[in-house]
């Protein structure tokens, strides 16, 4: 199973990582919203976790630009974000996402989204 991560710090997109491989799972980590969109074209992955405040085009955009395509239109798209309290839930799953997480992010917590979508667990 292929995983995309977007984001543009490091540590948030090592510690994705490092949990998603420990699940089982293939990760093609970015670090902008256009290498998101670029890298879901050309993985056509199981999953793509992005963060909301990318620094090129945010990951609405990046949720609409990937589910204009046919082949990704069912692709489970996670978003992240750092503004729980002001987050805009219902403009993120309107936008697309199929679920989101806020910061920060637990293990225990991205564990039981990842395996709401992927049963990645022995699977490469």
């Amino acid at each position: 199973m292929t995983v995309i991560v977007a984001d543009d710090y490091d540590d948030t997109r090592t510690m994705l990582k490092y949990v998603l491989e420990a699940e089982g799972c293939r990760v093609v980590s970015v670090s902008s919203g256009m290498e998101a969109v670029q890298a879901a074209m050309r993985e056509q992955p199981q999953l793509l976790i992005v963060d909301l405040d990318l620094p090129d085009i945010d990951g609405y955009v990046v949720t609409h630009l990937v589910r204009e395509h046919e082949e990704l239109r069912d692709l489970p798209i996670i978003c992240i974000t750092a503004y729980e309290e002001t987050f805009p839930r219902d403009e993120a799953l309107a936008a697309g996402c199929s679920d989101y997480i806020t910061e920060p992010i637990t293990v225990s917590k991205l564990q039981e989204i990842i395996r709401k979508y992927l049963p990645c667990r022995g699977a490469k």
